[in-house]
């Protein structure tokens, strides 16, 4: 077992200046005033013994509950593109998702 080099750091995020970055759909106001009206997103890795997993999470801003999540071991994480496609959350008052 060998403990990690306590100097050593990964770029996780490397920005392409030819970019634009995405808008400010929010305008920065993280409140809602009902449940599943209003969703953001997360990006972050855990590391792992086998490797970097990339995690995607997105919450119901009103409850603060996630209510989706995705992982990957690999950086073009397919949540990147489409954050609410591929995730449902069932109703749990009524039974549908």
């Amino acid at each position: 077992m060998r403990a990690p080099d306590a100097g050593r750091r990964s770029a996780t995020t490397i920005r392409d200046g030819g970019q634009e970055r995405a808008g400010d759909l929010l305008g920065r106001d993280f409140t809602a005033s009902r449940p599943y009206g209003r969703w953001v997103a997360d990006f972050t890795y855990v590391a792992t013994w086998s490797g970097i997993v990339h995690v995607a999470f997105v919450v119901d801003v009103f409850s603060r509950a996630i209510v989706g999540w995705s992982a990957a071991t690999i950086s073009a994480h397919p949540a990147h593109g489409t954050v609410a496609e591929p995730w449902t959350r069932p109703d749990r008052r009524s039974g549908r998702t």
